[in-house]
């Protein structure tokens, strides 16, 4: 921690050497195309910082106390009025849920080198990206220990950083009752050990089909249903549409649900085979799929697509991690809105439709991110929830309150 400690004191170094921009380094093939790219851009250019700090941010004299940017010209006006912001290096701790964290890592490490926080990853699962990225770090001349990787198997590690004097940000993966544990330790130190927090606790995400146009969307479709094996934060796993849509909806899911099996990564068949038998019992309609086995200590399923399943049914409100999928059908299009705004989960909803559709409906979902005929994937940030799927600071923004804190300056 004394080593670390010396390391975030060392941020003016830092941020001087990366100032003049590093060295080009030929990388290994990593796991994840986004990582990748973000190296790249970690590596090539200091510009390309300056670049992506503008375009996530548009802003420009904002961050009066960063040594980024220069204070802003004297101005003819009686009074100067401007929002900043100001960075006090200290510590982040980041728990990486179990899989497809690549980008997640990337950007967290991109801000923390940016502004000189030190950070101390709790990884579950060996990764070849982790020596690749100490390997380009060294290269940099960041100094060892400020981006430091943990393994560590067990969430009570996080819990004992969450009220570690030493930690001053806390950014985790959980499920929503280790989410509450977190928030209960955070609490019990807050008057004496204030903490930054983001807490991603869970989704249940919505595909809202409103009109015909879905007939051309065959790969907005298979992506947002199978992207990552169907079992991502971001997976759309209900399928929303009107009873005029149903039947063609119906038929366009089952030619485009895949035949292979699937790996199952954050479940065991217990609970695979229990959530299909109430499937069965609460007479959901199994369309395509339903068939689970165990090959090779490895717990395979397919894709599972089921109709007509209550709208009042426990499995709606759960984060079952599977790839099951649950088609349910409305007479108005306004009422799609209604049964998403019902769930108890907030992080993304896909929504098809033509302009005019969309355009009436597409500010009433409450939800983090309203993604209107398209994929996560054009984005260059991670989604932040609302309701259940997150709590603390949703700001993430490189200049806002979970990175720094903001503050109003007006002077004469």
């Amino acid at each position: 921690m004394t080593e670390l400690v010396l390391a975030i004191q060392k941020n003016k170094k830092i941020l001087a050497g990366l100032q003049s921009g590093g060295p080009k380094i030929d990388l290994i093939k990593v796991q994840a195309q986004l990582a990748r790219n973000f190296l790249e851009e970690l590596v090539e250019n200091r510009a390309l910082f300056e670049r992506e700090i503008q375009r996530i941010d548009q802003i420009d004299e904002s961050l009066l106390h960063h040594p980024f940017f220069s204070l802003p010209k004297d101005a003819e006006v009686d009074c100067l009025v401007l929002e900043s912001s100001y960075v006090s290096p200290t510590l982040y701790c980041l728990n990486l849920p179990s899989r497809f964290f690549s980008r997640i890592l990337l950007e967290t490490i991109l801000k923390c080198i940016c502004l000189g926080h030190g950070l101390l990853a709790l990884t579950s699962t060996p990764s070849t990206i982790y020596a690749t990225i100490k390997k380009i770090l060294r290269e940099l001349g960041i100094p060892d220990g400020l981006i430091t990787f943990v393994e560590s198997k067990n969430f009570s590690d996080f819990l004992f950083l969450s009220q570690h004097p030493g930690v001053g940000g806390l950014i985790g993966f959980c499920e929503d009752d280790q989410g509450q544990e977190i928030l209960q330790a955070v609490a019990a130190v807050q008057m004496t050990n204030p903490k930054k927090l983001q807490l991603h606790k869970g989704a249940k995400n919505f595909l809202c089909v409103f009109d015909e146009s879905f007939q051309s969307q065959s790969e907005l479709l298979k992506k947002a249903l199978f992207s990552g094996l169907g079992q991502t934060p971001w997976t759309a796993h209900r399928i929303m549409t009107t009873e005029k849509l149903e039947k063609q909806l119906q038929e366009k899911l089952i030619s485009l649900f895949p035949k292979t099996w699937f790996p199952v990564f954050n479940s065991n068949l217990e609970v695979v085979e229990k959530v299909l038998r109430q499937i069965q019992s609460e007479e959901g309609k199994i369309l395509t799929g339903g068939e689970v086995k165990i090959e090779d200590h490895q717990l395979m399923m397919k894709a599972t697509l089921v109709k007509d399943l209550p709208q009042c049914s426990e499995l709606h409100t759960l984060d079952l991690k599977l790839p099951i999928y649950f088609l349910n059908s409305v007479k108005y299009p306004f009422d799609i809105a209604k049964w998403v705004n019902l769930s108890p989960f907030g992080l993304l909803a896909v929504l098809i439709s033509g302009p005019e559709k969309v355009q009436a409906f597409q500010h009433r979902f409450d939800v983090g991110l309203v993604l209107v005929n398209q994929w996560i994937e054009d984005l260059n940030f991670y989604p932040v929830g609302v309701k259940n799927s997150f709590a603390g600071t949703r700001d993430s923004q490189i200049n806002g309150d979970f990175w720094a804190t903001r503050q109003i300056i007006a002077a004469k």
